[in-house]
């Protein structure tokens, strides 16, 4: 499947955290479909201070996940040199030497180049795959499903190695060593997204027929500003369903919402809580519920028994 991973699919969240726990759920959604075999997972984001710091997931030095690896280490070299209005690569790297690089090795023009420059710039984090074209729609949906926006572009080349050497790119900052194998019952469960996906609840859950509920469910993040926001994840190789499940502000037990009937989430998959009314699952609150400085929620199964916390800040 190596050599057949000729397209970079990139999405782009709001912060690394978030990036983060993406690629962590595309790994066990990877994992569990047999349809999808990626390898190649990479996520980059710009500090304060301008340097594009990098991680790659699994330790694979051979075929897509070495290039991964490459890629992201040229790319925490060249982006720091791109200009963000009109994309063009100047400083040591030069433009006509980078313009050889876009038609042999890197596969990125100087324009896309730009466009992932002014995201990762203006503090998203961007989570790098490679996908065979046949995997492209279903990496993308799923992306998507995940909370990121979504692009695809050309992979790189095999001559990815002598781009990676001319501008000296370093290894991956972090490198996640990969998880053990899931378990046959986690494959029978694994669904495959669509490719159509919308930020809506709805493409991240699905209506069904309750079933029973391993107590796998976790609390993977709380989005704090702007838009607010708890994120549950199903780290486990079954389907749960929700209904009776409840999520709170620990620190203000007035502040729940309790899932509803037929809501049914998949192995690997997650679903968001608003805070603000107009979702379809919200806690239908005009004012906002998580502190910026700190606060914690809290995650019950249906005999009300805590199954999962996320602490932050100051609590």
């Amino acid at each position: 499947m190596a050599d057949k991973q000729t397209q970079l699919v990139i999405a782009y969240f709001n912060s690394f955290d978030e990036a983060n726990e993406a690629a962590k759920s595309l790994k066990s959604w990877d994992k569990a479909n047999d349809d999808i075999k990626l390898g190649a997972i990479g996520t980059m984001y710009q500090t304060d201070s301008g340097k594009i710091k990098t991680k790659k997931y699994g330790q694979h030095n051979t075929g897509s996940g070495a290039k991964i690896g490459l890629l992201l280490g040229v790319l925490a070299a060249l982006l720091p040199a791109v200009t963000l209005i009109s994309g063009v690569v100047g400083g040591a790297i030069g433009g006509g030497l980078m313009g050889t690089f876009s038609r042999k090795g890197l596969g990125l023009s100087d324009e896309e180049l730009g466009q992932i420059k002014n995201q990762v710039a203006s503090g998203k984090a961007a989570l790098a795959v490679l996908a065979s074209p046949e995997e492209v729609d279903a990496v993308a949906g799923q992306l998507v499903a995940l909370g990121g926006i979504s692009e695809t572009f050309n992979a790189p080349t095999e001559e990815i190695t002598q781009v990676a050497q001319d501008v000296n790119a370093a290894e991956p900052d972090e490198i996640e060593e990969e998880t053990a194998a899931p378990s046959e019952s986690y494959k029978a469960e694994a669904v495959a997204v669509a490719a159509a996906t919308s930020e809506s609840n709805e493409d991240e859950a699905v209506t069904a027929a309750p079933v029973s509920a391993p107590r796998t469910l976790v609390v993977a993040t709380v989005h704090y500003e702007g838009e607010e926001y708890v994120q549950l994840r199903n780290e486990g190789g079954e389907s749960v369903n929700l209904a009776g499940w409840i999520v709170r502000d620990k620190l203000d037990e007035k502040s729940s919402m309790t899932f509803p009937e037929g809501i049914e989430l998949k192995p690997g998959s997650t679903i968001k809580v608003f805070t603000a009314p107009g979702h379809n699952l919200t806690f239908n609150s005009k004012h906002p519920i998580w502190n910026n400085r700190g606060d914690v929620a809290v995650l019950l199964n249906p005999e009300g028994e805590e199954v999962s916390t996320f602490a932050y800040g100051n609590n």
